[in-house]
This record gives C-alpha cells, structure tokens and sequence, in this order.
C-alpha cells in the first residue's frame, strides 16, 4: 500500500498553502464476522481534495497511530481486526498540494468472538506414493481463514505437530520416507483466531519405494 508522506503545516508546493477541510461526521459501524467500515463526509478545498488519509491505532487511550488506507472516497472497511479490542481511527483530507486537513477521530470496541467453528470432516488420503501423501476434507464454511494440518509418524503416535496452514481443504505432504506410517488431523481457524476441534484421525503407510532398474 502506498503511504502518504505527511509534511508539516504550512509547507507549500506549487504555492499551495490552503489545508482542506477537516472530514465530518466521522462514523464507524461493526459487527461480529464484518470489517469495521468507516464513512465521512467529503471535505472541500480551494482547489480540490485529492484523498483521504485513513490512520489507525490500536488499544484504549492509544496515540501510535499508523497509517492503513488513502482512499480517494469516503468510505474504508478495515478487515482483519482482533475481537474483543479498542481502535481508534482518526481521518485527515489531503490535496494535490499535500496540504492536509485537521483530523476527525472515531473509536470502536470490536464484538467477542462467539462464533463457533466446526470441525473438518472427511478428512482422508487423496492419492499416495512412496514419498507423497496427498490429502482432503471437507471445507469448514465461509468463515475459516486458514486449516492447522498436523502429523505423526510411526504405528499408533500421539505426537502430532503442525506441519502447514493451508487455505484450501486440500494438502500435499511431500517427501515421507516410504513404507512408513503416518497419522493426520486438522482442525479449522478463523481471522480473529479462533480454532475449532480436530477431524478425525486418518492414517495410511506409504508404498515401498521401487527398486532401481538396472
């Protein structure tokens, strides 16, 4: 994302020296599962706003402010927030002369995640070779952002560790040792990290590798 270089008050280019008018009536709306969507009002200029400068910080009382958005309209949805937390947005015009107006801030509580995620079901072998174990399941609904794929190694192990992060219910396991067991499960995540239970268990032995021809 390109950022905006801010220069202090003042500053001219191309004799330009008019700050635009601050945004009004800054508002911001959130629900469970949706971006935080911002809406102002356009603000004007002697010459003509060019955009808007869209800042955001993140905790009660916070002033490290950062920029995340130049939109040239007068709406931004901020997508991927954490739930249950403070942010602070504050919204400046700028105009071709990089002029910038005053700000006008708005700050929001995102909702808790109460939202359960189900379980991936279905998960089973795809296709397998002495060094691949391909695998697949059934998506989890619209709201996952990512599948935690784990994986042991040996007859009847419990020591599972995570081996990918797919975004798709579908995942390739390359370079296994051949005529060895292996076990799998995966559960769902979603964007405010949430994580539902384990699939059930799926295990399968890779083939015997073939002997070199002579």
């Amino acid at each position: 994302m390109q950022m905006v270089a801010l220069r202090a008050a003042g500053s001219t280019v191309g004799g330009d020296t008019q700050a635009p008018s601050a945004p009004a009536n800054l508002s911001a709306t959130v629900a469970l599962g949706t971006p935080v969507n911002l809406s102002w009002a356009a603000s004007t200029d002697n010459v003509r706003v060019t955009a808007y400068v869209v800042e955001r910080c993140k905790g009660a009382g916070c002033s490290g402010f950062a920029q995340i958005a130049i939109p040239s309209g007068t709406t931004y949805a901020d997508a991927g927030l954490a739930a249950s937390s403070n942010y602070t947005y504050r919204v400046r015009a700028i105009d071709g002369a990089g002029n910038l107006s005053a700000a006008s801030t708005v700050a929001v509580t995102t909702p808790a995640n109460s939202q359960t995620l189900e379980a991936p079901t279905g998960l089973q072998v795809a296709a397998l070779s002495s060094s691949e174990v391909d695998l697949e399941w059934a998506a989890a609904g619209s709201a996952v952002s990512a599948y935690l794929l784990e994986r042991c190694e040996g007859a009847s192990c419990t020591n599972f560790s995570q081996i990918a992060t797919p975004a798709s219910p579908r995942y390739g396991d390359v370079g296994r040792t051949s005529a060895t067991r292996y076990s799998y499960r995966v559960r769902a995540r979603d964007a405010a990290n949430t994580l539902s239970g384990y699939s059930s268990i799926v295990s399968v032995a890779t083939a015997a590798a073939s002997p070199d021809c002579e």
